[in-house]
């Protein structure tokens, strides 16, 4: 991407994060009425995006009631530990996500970083209230416009990831903030299966957020292994996807949750094969492949 084109590319995604900055403030306004129910009852979402909200709350229940949560925050918390001490940086940290307080206990120094500045000011008020301020930097901001005195040891960032159009410019300034050695903790949804990028074809036209809805594809792969050596990672739904949907659904659950543990288990078991792009939910490790100079 030549220089002119990179800083209009730049402007562009940053005018998008601004509208984005503004959905999430809507959820962050509704969540302090009532936890977890912003992304459906905000003023900003439409009858379609309600409609996935449901589908992806019976989802995450699904997933509760089975355990893949506590798989994956214990994949990605262990990992976390790894750099005990460490700098950390939270990418789209919100309110404070239910990764945050542990991300906290093992940093070193913490950043949180994301586009709602309501969010950010109700996270502020809650580290204040329980004493852990010194440690911590909140920021509502743009991440492509961040630039921290110190880089980080740690990227951590849920779901959060596949809201960048351009994973050129994601990771190139995902490159600039990590030391060499640091890693890169991610969880974010593929449509690399094609089943997958033809549902959400049928969707995207219908979507409130769908300026900065972009689930992984191969070129993200590719941009992302430019500057990062996936380690380690595993991935769901595959097969299993359409279950875990039934699942949550009286009568239906009971019928079709052994197939779906037993899919769901086989799709865990897989761990980081060269098929784990085909799932529809991918959580990964990756590290750094800047080289540690002799003067660092």
């Amino acid at each position: 991407m030549m220089k002119n084109d990179r800083g209009a590319e730049i402007s562009r995604v940053i005018e998008t994060n601004k509208k984005q900055a503004e959905f999430y403030n809507n959820i962050s306004l509704k969540e302090d009425e009532e936890l977890f129910t912003g992304y459906g009852r905000n003023k900003s979402a439409n009858f379609m995006t309600k409609l996935w909200a449901r589908l992806r709350y019976a989802h995450q229940d699904a997933f509760e009631d089975i355990g893949v949560d506590t798989i994956k925050e214990t994949f990605l918390i262990e990992r976390c530990k790894e750099k005990s001490g460490g700098r950390f940086l939270e990418i789209g940290c919100f309110r404070g996500t239910r990764y945050s307080d542990p991300i906290i206990e093992y940093a070193g120094a913490y950043t949180g970083i994301d586009l709602s500045s309501n969010a950010i000011s109700a996270f502020q008020d809650t580290v204040e209230e329980d004493g852990r301020a010194s440690k911590i930097e909140l920021i509502a901001g743009d991440l492509l416009q961040h630039v921290p005195e110190e880089k980080y040891d740690v990227l951590f960032a849920h779901g959060v990831l596949h809201h960048f159009e351009s994973p050129e410019l994601l990771f190139e300034h995902l490159n600039s903030l990590i030391k060499p050695g640091g890693i890169l903790l991610c969880a974010e949804p593929s449509q690399v299966n094609n089943f997958f990028k033809f549902v959400r074809f049928l969707y995207r036209p219908f979507q409130s957020d769908k300026d900065w809805e972009w689930p992984f594809t191969e070129e993200t792969i590719n941009h992302m292994e430019k500057y990062f050596s996936i380690e380690s990672g595993f991935g769901w739904g595959k097969y299993s996807l359409p279950l875990s949907l039934a699942h949550a659904v009286p009568f239906l659950g009971s019928i079709f949750r052994p197939l779906y543990v037993r899919l769901l288990k086989a799709e865990l078991d897989e761990k980081l094969s060269s098929k784990v792009w085909l799932n529809s939910t991918v959580v990964l490790c990756s590290r750094s492949k800047k080289i540690t100079s002799i003067d660092e």
